[in-house]
């Protein structure tokens, strides 16, 4: 019986130390990063944001007590100690079909402070009716961070032309979206 639980008890240091080891990554796979939450920015003004578990929905699967979105476009981001960060980045044409294209002809790749990162990809969906159009959501979310400035840049090169239903991007072209975002203690 001892022997059980001392091999128990040593299954569960390992995995712990295992998924505490990349301490700024966590598993966007946990949560809907696409269009189905309403997260805040992450703003000095922005409300703070927080959704219990649904585990088995397409909505969350584990609890975020405080979770913001940096989108790869606009203001200076700011978030808080103990905020889940979500830095997302997104492809939008106007058909299902431009989509599929940016998808099958294009290499997204993605930098957090400095170093690769594998983001996660969402496949071509609608976007809300209000807004019409289809998005490729590319995402990456971070456990809380501590205080300090950081940068996420996505990178987009086109290996073969691509029509997005107002601009054909020829292969060869690259787009860089970086994002800065600052931590700052929780108060």
């Amino acid at each position: 019986m001892r022997t059980t639980r001392a091999a128990l008890g040593l299954i569960f240091a390992v995995l712990v130390l295992l998924a505490t080891a990349n301490p700024a990554a966590a598993g966007a796979r946990d949560v809907d990063q696409g269009i189905g939450l309403p997260f805040f920015p992450c703003l000095a003004a922005a409300p703070d944001g927080s959704f219990p578990a649904a585990p088995g929905t397409t909505d969350n699967d584990v609890r975020f007590a405080h979770i913001c979105v940096v989108n790869l476009q606009g203001s200076q981001w700011q978030a808080e100690t103990g905020e889940w960060i979500l830095f997302r980045a997104a492809w939008v044409s106007q058909t299902q079909g431009q989509c599929e294209q940016f998808v099958a002809n294009a290499t997204v790749t993605e930098q957090f402070r400095g170093a690769p990162v594998t983001p996660d990809f969402l496949p071509c969906q609608p976007r809300p009716p209000a807004v019409g159009g289809w998005v490729a959501l590319f995402v990456f979310v971070t456990r809380p961070l501590p205080p300090g400035s950081y940068s996420d840049t996505f990178t987009f090169t086109f290996n073969g032309d691509v029509f997005d239903g107002s601009v054909t991007y020829t292969a060869g072209t690259v787009f860089a979206f970086t994002a800065g975002v600052s931590v700052v203690p929780r108060g």
